[in-house]
């Protein structure tokens, strides 16, 4: 379901926006969460940043991590033997002067609303931002360490290590609020995906958010596409980012900013034809991402109406 964004961000009746870009429902919500910017802004505030979580070598060398996403700890238990890409948290922190919203995602299978909580809650005593404006979210890579428990679990010292470092990418996120400007699209983006059920239920659009600076430089990208991050195969006890990682790295390789990316309303929805191993989540993920910069090239600026 489409949802037009200026209905989120404005709170204005429908009838007034019809001619605005539309996004996907799942990004505004990561964005916005389900706080309303009640305010006419006349010059939105971004911040984003970038803080690295991978478990230190020592954590990994006693056995403390396991990796999630695949089964149970008692059928599928996969401890960690090493990292193949550094997983990291990114966040974007938006402002229009009176209300402030956070999105932070981590290169993690989940997270358990204990440590959301607790996330929350270290942000918000930082930065002030409401700890229900803060949303906290997951990548899903298959290939992360277990922050829900029914993957074996990890560490209390990686837990609270996490905790901290999850929360700091909001806090540096919200020093470097900054004027700018916000730009969307949304297309679809076929034969990228199949259903593990055989469900004909598959959300196929690509969308993206970015933020630019009062020198039109990007400041940060959201980019959300459906598809669990499980490339990479069940195999594999190396901490990676499967093929999120891939598209994180082009967009800010590329130039623009910041990259979150949202693996949206997946569901039973996973990658078509990504084989199994790293080499299938690099060309999955470098798919992913040239199309998402396709729609950066044509994303509509968001203002008011």
């Amino acid at each position: 379901m489409k949802i037009m964004v200026l209905r989120y961000v404005y709170g204005y009746a429908s009838a007034l926006l019809r001619a605005r870009a539309p996004i996907t429902a799942g990004i505004l919500l990561a964005v916005l969460g389900t706080a309303c910017l009640h305010t006419m802004p006349t010059q939105w505030r971004v911040g984003a940043a970038r803080v690295d979580i991978t478990p230190d070598a020592a954590e990994i060398a006693a056995g403390n991590i396991w990796l999630g996403g695949f089964g149970s700890c008692l059928l599928d238990s996969r401890r960690a033997t090493g990292v193949h890409d550094p997983i990291h948290a990114r966040a974007m922190v938006i402002s229009d002067g009176a209300t402030t919203v956070a999105h932070v995602m981590a290169d993690t299978p989940g997270i358990s609303n204990r440590r959301i909580k607790a996330i929350r809650q270290r942000a918000f005593d930082a930065t002030g931002i409401p700890r229900s404006n803060i949303m906290v979210g997951a990548t899903h890579t298959h290939s992360g360490p277990d922050m829900v428990g029914i993957w074996c679990g990890v560490s209390d010292s990686y837990e609270s290590s996490f905790d901290q470092r999850v929360a700091q990418a909001v806090i540096e996120a919200h020093q470097s609020l900054q004027p700018a400007t916000l730009l969307a699209r949304v297309a679809p983006l076929s034969n990228m995906q199949t259903n593990r059920r055989g469900w004909n239920i598959t959300d196929e659009d690509l969308a993206v958010l970015q933020a630019r600076d009062s020198d039109d430089r990007p400041i940060g990208t959201i980019v959300e596409f459906a598809a669990h991050a499980t490339c990479i195969g069940k195999e594999n006890t190396l901490i990676s980012r499967d093929w999120v990682g891939r598209v994180q790295d082009r967009i800010e390789g590329s130039g623009n900013g910041i990259a979150l990316v949202n693996t949206g309303d997946q569901g039973d929805v996973i990658p078509k034809d990504c084989g199994s191993g790293f080499g299938g989540a690099e060309a999955f993920g470098a798919s992913i991402a040239d199309a998402a910069r396709d729609r950066i090239a044509t994303a509509e600026e968001l203002t008011p109406p």
